[in-house]
């Protein structure tokens, strides 16, 4: 009792991703040393139109320890699914150029997670080949678990995919007092 084991954890009501440090023992200590790096991602879209699945996407990468953001606008795209897999493909992507072997990922989309951890198969066409790539960068990494988390505790990923789409939001419509009198 009482020894650090350097761990670091994201937290969310009653959702938790946990990383430990570089030189500290996953689980109770007697196994090999390993150094986990958190991975939190996200994708945004505007929609084209109300009603519409397809418009403007960004995606949002945090990856922790140490720390790398990505905030950027990837353009068009048929739904939200495709903007969530695009961030994951590129934190997945930023972790193995940094040699990273043992990761643990926080997504916000449980379809995602369902699809990546088996659970559920890709049935749109137009997701395979973005699974196809996010399972064959899943398999370059020595230890990885992906995690579903909510909204809320993903939200630096969500923060970073949201600000590039800041400009095409819809404004809010004034209240209809606030509208002039003609």
């Amino acid at each position: 009792m009482g020894r650090d084991l350097g761990v670091s954890v994201a937290f969310s009501g009653r959702y938790l991703c946990v990383m430990t440090e570089r030189g500290t023992s996953v689980g109770d200590g007697s196994g090999p040393k390993a150094r986990y790096h958190l991975l939190m991602t996200d994708g945004g879209i505007v929609a084209d139109q109300p009603g519409s699945m397809a418009g403007e996407a960004a995606i949002g990468v945090v990856l922790k320890a140490p720390l790398e953001e990505l905030s950027e606008a990837i353009g068009p795209t048929k739904d939200h699914h495709v903007a969530e897999y695009r961030a994951l493909i590129r934190g997945l992507e930023a972790a193995r150029s940094r040699e990273i072997g043992h990761l643990r990922v926080c997504l916000d989309s449980r379809l995602l997670v369902d699809q990546l951890n088996g659970r559920s198969k890709v049935k749109a066409e137009h997701l395979k080949p973005l699974h196809e790539q996010a399972d064959s960068l899943i398999q370059q990494f020595a230890d990885i678990e992906i995690t579903w988390v909510p909204r809320d505790a993903n939200a630096e990923a969500d923060a970073l995919a949201s600000a590039p789409l800041g400009p095409l939001r819809p404004k809010p419509k004034p209240p209809i007092d606030e509208l002039p009198l003609e």
